[in-house]
């Protein structure tokens, strides 16, 4: 069953963006990078028992958007907002 959200999520998701494997992304001076390139898109990382662990959006490479990482059990942990790479706001 889990798996089949996280399939569900990454179509949601990547309507118009990439969605990809936070494990992929790589961090450097501020930026967030994609195989070399400044990323733009989501991503999504897991627990070791396959649920849901964190969905992290970017923009040229900034922070972005909605963020929200879960504990194990698939209970929302934090979540916070991202405006070119600034968090505003709580959640």
């Amino acid at each position: 069953m889990r798996i089949i959200f996280i399939c569900l999520l990454f179509l949601i998701l990547s309507c118009g963006k990439s969605t990809i494997d936070c494990l992929e992304l790589s961090y450097k001076g501020g930026v967030t990078y994609h195989k070399g390139k400044v990323f733009t898109g989501t991503c999504i990382s897991t627990h070791e028992n396959d649920s849901l662990r964190s969905v992290q959006n970017y923009t040229n490479g900034l922070d972005d958007g909605n963020w929200t990482f879960y504990f194990s059990n698939g209970k929302a942990q934090t979540k916070g907002q991202f405006v070119n790479g600034k968090r505003i706001g709580k959640m």
